[in-house]
């Protein structure tokens, strides 16, 4: 996949879908009130090759009511990176959980699989709408999920670990629940 073939499906989004960019950063902001994280802002310098998707439930009705009842609502992951380097295509299935606990990671499988499904729908839809010939099973069979958690106040960097390949990431905070990720690039790439 190319950067235009990425920005052409960008283009095509509805605007909801997509996280919000100021400079440089992509602003992912959690849609859980009482959440520790509040929201996470990734610099990438390079905007073309990166594509931030985030389900926005307030915004986007058809995720809201898919079934006509508010309690039937899917929970989705909190957003979808779609990145590329070298031409080759990687996404990333993100959840923000204010605790790695085992509880909240199996919610998070759970949202990230529901997340998966829309995301196939979305691009499969994309594909025949405007007769495109991009192939995105590769990179979502080889997608990474990953569950997002505040680090400690004593840890002083994003550390990253996996198990049951749902990767576990501490993320920094600060004193208002904002993380930021100077160089998203790095960050993703070393997941």
């Amino acid at each position: 996949m190319t950067n235009k073939e990425l920005q052409n499906f960008k283009n095509c989004l509805h605007g909801s879908l997509k996280a919000i960019q100021k400079g440089i950063y992509f602003v992912v902001k959690e849609q859980e009130e009482k959440s520790t994280i509040k929201e996470i802002d990734f610099g990438f310098k390079n905007k073309d090759d990166v594509l931030i998707i985030q389900q926005d439930i307030n915004n986007c009705l058809p995720i809201t009511n898919l079934f006509g009842n508010d309690k039937d609502r899917i929970k989705s992951c909190d957003f979808i990176v779609l990145l590329i380097k070298n031409k080759e295509l990687k996404i990333f299935f993100c959840e923000i959980k204010s605790s790695n606990s085992e509880d909240n990671r199996e919610k998070a499988k759970q949202q990230i699989k529901s997340s998966k499904i829309f995301f196939e729908y979305l691009y499969k839809s994309y594909l025949h709408k405007y007769n495109k010939n991009v192939d995105f099973n590769m990179a979502i069979e080889n997608a990474k999920r990953l569950i997002l958690y505040p680090a400690p106040m004593s840890q002083k960097s994003s550390v990253a670990s996996t198990s049951s390949d749902l990767i576990s990431c501490k993320m920094e905070l600060d004193d208002e629940g904002v993380c930021y990720i100077a160089d998203g690039y790095e960050f993703f790439e070393s997941k």
